[in-house]
């Protein structure tokens, strides 16, 4: 992942990590599942994930955005239910706490947190 983040940002360009579209049951491997009920082990795995990026590029400038998730699938299409919604706005505080606790300029970078 860093091999292709430096390749953009070493020619001057914004860059954006986040996990993409990784909530589709149809998609052999997906794991960001948010009416699971394998919960607990969803969020570990994800916190772990965060933990690892942001660690790797803390000391990025703010031409380094990251977003939580894009297009995480409610499993409802446009009808979620409430487990979603709770599970979604947990997933994104989780990403939120976890790339602000490592420090560097991860403690004020912009970070995009969808709904």
């Amino acid at each position: 992942m860093q091999e292709v983040v430096n390749y953009a940002y070493n020619r001057g360009l914004h860059v954006m990590i986040n996990m993409h579209g990784d909530g589709y049951k149809t998609i052999n491997g997906s794991w960001l599942i948010c009416d699971s009920p394998s919960q607990t082990t969803i969020k570990d795995k994800y916190q772990k994930a965060w933990q690892q990026i942001a660690n790797r590029f803390k000391n990025y400038d703010q031409r380094l955005i990251l977003e939580s998730m894009n297009e995480e699938f409610d499993g409802q299409y446009g009808n979620p239910t409430q487990p979603c919604y709770s599970n979604i706005n947990s997933y994104n505080q989780i990403f939120v706490d976890t790339v602000r606790k490592t420090g560097g300029n991860n403690s004020s970078r912009w970070l995009l947190v969808p709904g």
